[in-house]
């Protein structure tokens, strides 16, 4: 940078410009070298009737001659634009040298002007940093983007598997609580019959207990208990004897007349047993 500046102060930026660039004639010359005979009008109305219709294009004679000619003048306006940056970077370098050799400046001003040279030269990569980037980077943005939405449409099926994991460990876990709920029932069912019969045992060990220590009571309620087992014993088989005998009258009685009412005395036309079968009931 302070080379630059150097032989900047010697030259003008004008000259150095022209004879570093573009020959002692400047730009004049590349725009007289450039310019060719004036088109045809057939040929413009030719193409302009074409560029509006797309479908209709054509090859036309030295197309590949005006493709390269748009080329050229392409590449002209991006070197005039950089010519243009670095005479108004140069033009303030060279003020900023003149002032400083002219007039003299403190230690404070010479550490701004430092600053200045700085920021001036932070621009300058700033500007190439954002060509390159709107020009090279662009493919690697896209990349990138492509990456991202990738990512994201795997994050959003993962999300939906599990999510479709989750219903099913909820369903399993609505499933066992019922059967751990219906199990808990039973067990409660199951221990409250338990204890109803460990009740019972012990009541009757200590009947038990009390009829083999002579209790008047105890023995008292087992002649009951004794008595209502027999009594149910002689109904169970008073019962049977009564359906024995509904059996035996509908396979022999009903069928066939009988003279007398010796068997009607005995069995009541009810079905039910007769006196004798009330006397031997009485009797028990």
């Amino acid at each position: 940078m302070s080379s630059f500046v150097a032989d900047a102060t010697i030259d003008p930026p004008s000259k150095v410009i022209g004879t570093g660039l573009f020959g002692d004639d400047g730009f004049d010359e590349v725009d007289d070298g450039m310019l060719l005979d004036p088109p045809d009008p057939v040929d413009l109305l030719i193409a302009h009737t074409h560029a509006e219709d797309p479908a209709n294009q054509q090859s036309r004679p030295l197309d590949f001659i005006r493709a390269k000619l748009s080329d050229l003048k392409k590449d002209n306006k991006k070197l005039r634009e950089r010519v243009a940056d670095l005479e108004q970077t140069l033009s303030i370098v060279q003020t900023a040298q003149e002032w400083t050799m002219g007039k003299g400046m403190t230690q404070e001003q010479a550490h701004r002007m430092q600053e200045i040279k700085a920021l001036l030269e932070q621009a300058d990569r700033a500007k190439k940093e954002m060509q390159n980037f709107t020009g090279a980077s662009r493919a690697a943005m896209y990349e990138k983007l492509r990456a991202c939405k990738a990512a994201l449409r795997r994050e959003k099926q993962d999300k939906l598997e599990m999510k479709d994991r989750l219903m099913h460990c909820f369903d399993h876990a609505r499933a066992h609580r019922d059967m751990h709920r219906k199990l808990a029932r039973q067990r409660e069912e199951e221990h409250e019959t338990w204890n109803n019969v460990l009740k019972e045992m012990k009541e009757r060990h200590q009947r038990e207990l009390r009829r083999l220590a002579g209790d008047p009571a105890a023995l008292a309620s087992d002649r009951r208990d004794q008595l209502s087992h027999y009594g149910e014993q002689v109904m169970s088989e008073l019962s049977a004897l009564q359906q024995h005998l509904k059996e035996v009258r509908s396979e022999t009685v009903d069928a066939v007349i009988l003279e007398g009412d010796d068997f009607e005395d005995f069995l009541e036309p009810t079905g039910r047993v007769g006196s004798q079968g009330e006397l031997l009931r009485d009797a028990f």
